[in-house]
């Protein structure tokens, strides 16, 4: 006969499938999410199979507020969502109107009825009807087919028209999940319950189901493949990856960055734009992100390559405007000046914390170099760099030990990490 498993909004059920589990859900769980709970044996058992009556359960859980982000990740933005929405509603109304002038049934006027009026209602009516089913008045889909939902014939419809589910129209998966998200507060949690399928024998109970189930698919879709970091050297990547982890550990696991040690490759910015037009001509199909410097070579480097037809996989992206840089201590031929080093000189030492840039009870200035014609700008790197990554370093690693509990001063490092999101959110 087969067993099942369930993906839960809180107590919701949103669906479920036979014997094994839906490939995307490993897009979205990964084997830090894994708990187990004791429960009554009733849950899943007509009788109790131990001598107590408590059975363990095997299920992935993570909050809404996370899960959001890592479809984001995957490219399910809330704009694109909505957008998804319009289009398709659309489309279908386009497609129902056809059909009827050709077959004038009963049922496609219903259709017509209820498409105009998610239309008309727009994206935020449809989650408001879902808010209500779900966490209002905490029906499931049974109940709804007995139309005690708010919008009782829209509900009715929604569960029996296969070409919708709850009212959102057909697509990816990815749009619909992070659709109902919008309706679910972000403390609330997703939980994916695999425990009849482990008791089943389907999977063995220890096996990294999410993780496994993933690497299965890697082949077959981007959404599966790791996201791409390049950045200009060993110590950009370093910092970056260790920051990850200590910022947006829930999120690690989507990035893979260029290891510059093992590989022994050269740094800088004139390196890294041969390594993206290396990758652009490999053809390699995962998500890549090029991370250049704020000063005049990686702007300079970015200018080219965006000259370039790179393929829709491949983004450059500069380190993100500083406001501390705005105004900022610098040194050279003119003396010393306060200037708006963004575009000149921001590499990533800059963006470690007011903590470790000031020396003496001052910041650290920056000295201008060599001339950019590109940009027409002059290049500017910040003095004491190997002090800089140092104290950064040992702050960093008191915070790996005892986790994190002051962010005012990794603000800038985040901004770096959310402009990373939103570019591979928008690919």
């Amino acid at each position: 006969m087969g067993s099942y498993c369930e993906l839960y909004l809180d107590s919701y059920q949103i669906d479920t499938t036979k014997s094994y589990i839906n490939p995307f859900w490993s897009c979205i769980f990964k084997e830090r999410d894994r708990i187990s709970r004791q429960v009554h044996f009733s849950k899943y058992y007509t009788e109790a199979i131990f001598d107590t009556d408590l059975v363990p359960t095997n299920e992935y859980c993570s909050k809404v507020s996370i899960i959001k982000k890592r479809l984001e990740l995957l490219g399910y933005t809330l704009f694109k969502v909505k957008e998804h929405y319009i289009i398709r509603l659309k489309e279908q109304i386009e497609e129902a109107e056809r059909d009827f002038e050709e077959y004038p049934f009963e049922y496609l006027q219903v259709d017509l009825k209820h498409f105009k009026r998610l239309l008309a209602g727009g994206f935020d009516y449809w989650v408001e009807i879902v808010r209500e089913i779900m966490f209002d008045r905490k029906l499931q889909s049974w109940d709804i087919e007995r139309g005690q939902g708010k919008d009782e014939d829209i509900c009715i419809w929604a569960v029996d028209n296969e070409d919708m589910f709850l009212g959102f129209p057909e697509g990816s998966y990815g749009y619909f999940l992070r659709a109902v998200l919008e309706a679910a507060d972000d403390r609330a949690e997703l939980r994916l319950d695999i425990t009849s399928l482990v008791y089943a024998g389907y999977y063995a109970e220890d096996e990294s189901v999410c993780e496994n189930t993933a690497k299965g698919q890697i082949n077959s879709s981007r959404e599966f493949e790791k996201i791409i970091l390049l950045t200009e050297g060993s110590t950009d990547s370093a910092i970056l990856s260790r920051s990850l982890n200590v910022l947006y550990s829930e999120l690690s696991d989507y990035f893979s960055l260029m290891d510059f040690g093992s590989t022994k490759s050269e740094g800088g910015s004139s390196a890294l734009e041969r390594t993206v037009k290396s990758f652009a001509a490999a053809g390699i199909n995962n998500k890549i992100i090029a991370i250049f410097d704020n000063d005049a070579a990686g702007q300079s480097a970015i200018k080219r390559l965006r000259s370039l037809l790179l393929p829709s996989n491949i983004r450059v992206i500069p380190l993100p405007v500083l406001q501390l840089g705005k105004n900022y201590p610098t040194t050279g031929p003119q003396g010393n000046t306060m200037e708006d080093i963004n575009g000149r000189a921001c590499s990533i030492e800059l963006y470690l914390g007011e903590d470790v840039l000031f020396s003496n009870g001052k910041l650290i200035p920056v000295v201008w170099k060599a001339f950019e014609p590109k940009v027409n700008a002059y290049q500017g790197e910040i003095a004491e760099k190997d002090s800089v990554q140092n104290r950064f370093y040992q702050k960093l690693k008191e915070v790996e030990k005892n986790g994190l509990t002051e962010k005012k001063q990794w603000h800038d490092l985040q901004s770096i990490f959310e402009s990373i999101f939103q570019t591979a959110g928008d690919m």
